[in-house]
This record gives structure tokens, sequence and C-alpha cells, in this order.
């Protein structure tokens, strides 16, 4: 299965080092994993084979200003997102993981339609296909 997680860090503070621990959990299962992030570039070593980076330094500069100057967070990253999504549609994720969204490096809107059609992708025969990470 191809698993693809959301999360604003990779491997780095707390949110980001559950990413990554949980990726290679499933790495040891069989799975193929993913990590999409957009803050702190410096993904250590041992978590590099599954970080993909949502936008640049750059973007993450600009949403953050924008945010500070309109209040309106997760609206600023539309190229950066488009891309994303566009990597995300040829790599075709079984599972999607949401993990951490909130760090300046995507539009939440167009996120989560993806993810949605995601879900609508994997419901077979009416009946949507889960799995329980919590074993």
């Amino acid at each position: 299965m191809r698993i693809l997680f959301i999360n604003e860090l990779c491997g780095s503070g707390s949110h980001g080092k559950i990413a990554a621990e949980q990726a290679q959990k499933f790495e040891s299962e069989g799975h193929e994993v993913k990590i999409a992030y957009g803050r702190h570039p410096n993904v250590p070593e041992q978590y590099k084979k599954y970080a993909v980076r949502i936008g640049s330094k750059l973007d993450v500069y600009i949403h953050a200003l924008m945010t500070r100057l309109t209040d309106k967070h997760g609206f600023f990253s539309k190229r950066a997102t488009k891309k994303f999504l566009h990597w995300a549609d040829n790599y075709n994720p079984d599972f999607l993981w949401l993990h951490n969204i909130h760090g300046y490096c995507t539009t939440v809107g167009a996120l989560l339609d993806t993810a949605l059609i995601l879900l609508l992708k994997n419901v077979t025969n009416g009946v949507l296909t889960a799995v329980n990470v919590r074993e």
C-alpha cells in the first residue's frame, strides 16, 4: 500500500518525529511511505527517503506574512499546493494521513478537496477500507 503523510515537519519537532516514526513502522510492514512537509528543510538523514518538500522557504515566508496581514491562515500557498498536488496525484497514494497541516505551506481548501477525492476513490462497492494504525 502507498501511504502519504502530510505534516508541517519531517523528522523534527514532536509531530515531525511522530510522522517519521509512523512512516518507519509502515515501511517495516512492507508499505511504501512518503511524508510531504513544508517547513524546516533540514530533514534528519534517516528520514530523507520519506521526505517530499511542499513549496520553498520563500513560500513559507510569504504565507506567514500574508497570514499576519489578513488574519487568514491556510490560503496563501496556492502555487506550492498546486505543484504538490500534481506530485501527489502521480504518486497515487492508497492512504492519506493529514497529520499537522497548519504550517504556512498548503492552501487548505485545495488540500481537503484532494483528500475527499482520494477518499471517494478508495470506496469500493460502497465500503470504505480503513487501516487501524493504533495496533
